[in-house]
């Protein structure tokens, strides 16, 4: 009988590790730095788990054909790779409510529209508004 199944250790790799090498780019000095603290912990646990690697402090100045140029403390570096995910934070996006305003009898600018925050703080903002109403 001929066994084709993958030993246990090699599974384990691949569930934790999978296929690719990650590497995140944080323009701040540690990673999470916007994360509660509470969780913070679990998900820098999670990174390392997973064998991503992090480089903070470190700006991406271009995307090429080979991967990321990005800008670390002075030095310009190449980090390889096929696939790019960009997250460039997040801004307030409220022209819906500029519109509205004075074209309705009540209205309440919440949550990111507002400015952008954490989940936590735009759940308790809706929750104050809707209280009031």
């Amino acid at each position: 009988m001929f066994n084709q199944a993958e030993s246990f250790p090699t599974l384990q790799v691949l569930l934790y590790q999978g296929l690719k090498k990650i590497t995140v780019v944080e323009m701040l000095k540690t990673i999470g730095q916007d994360i509660g603290p509470s969780t913070r912990w679990t998900i820098r646990q999670d990174l390392a788990r997973h064998s991503v690697k992090t480089l903070t402090s470190a700006n991406a100045k271009e995307i090429t054909a080979e991967g990321v140029i990005i800008d670390r403390e002075g030095n310009e570096i190449l980090i390889r790779g096929n696939t790019v995910v960009i997250a460039t934070g997040t801004r307030a996006v409220n022209d819906l409510y500029e519109r509205l305003k004075e074209r309705v009898p009540e209205i309440f600018l919440i949550g990111d529209a507002k400015a952008p925050r954490k989940a936590l703080e735009a759940v308790a903002e809706g929750l104050a508004v809707g209280r009031t109403v």
